[in-house]
């Protein structure tokens, strides 16, 4: 419309214009184009059902799974998702989350404490001969109980310097 009443004015007044048609031509597009455009949805796209319910059913069939194992066995069976909206599917059912890493950890020693066995060496200076004595042991994480390996005053050799 601007364009239009632009070539009405007189000569003596388009030679002094301020904008130039080209101007008022893509502004004219970019009006036509905006009224006509459809509203982009707000936010992501919403998750497939299906995909949701597989988040949901792997998060309470295995509960030690936190939110990036999912994830991963998401994308094993093709499906690209991110941790975060794992996070949110698992959270909007009310799923508790993996306990922390501690927990993991405390229940990996609770299944191998039978098998687990820490070794020590260390030396004890005595008092009364003003000796140092070595003495190396092991104890059992099952039982607790220790054991002494040996006891010697000649101080140990260092392997070779490399």
């Amino acid at each position: 419309m601007l364009a239009a009443l632009a070539r009405i004015l007189p000569r003596a007044l388009r030679v002094d214009r301020i904008v130039a048609p080209g101007t008022l031509w893509r502004w004219h597009q970019r009006m036509a184009a905006r009224k006509w455009a459809q509203p982009r949805a707000p936010g992501r796209p919403p998750l497939a059902g299906d995909l949701a319910g597989l988040m949901v059913k792997l998060a309470r069939d295995n509960p030690r799974w936190g939110v990036v194992r999912v994830q991963g066995e998401l994308r094993r069976l093709g499906h690209r998702i991110g941790a975060g909206n794992v996070r949110k599917v698992v959270r909007s059912h009310r799923i508790p989350h993996r306990q922390c890493e501690m927990t993991a950890g405390s229940s990996f020693l609770r299944a191998h404490a039978a098998t687990i066995l820490a070794v020590d060496f260390c030396h004890i200076d005595c008092a009364v001969p003003l000796t140092r004595l070595y003495v190396a042991f092991v104890i059992e994480h099952g039982t607790r109980h220790g054991h002494l390996l040996g006891v010697t005053r000649s101080r140990p050799r260092r392997g070779p310097r490399s």
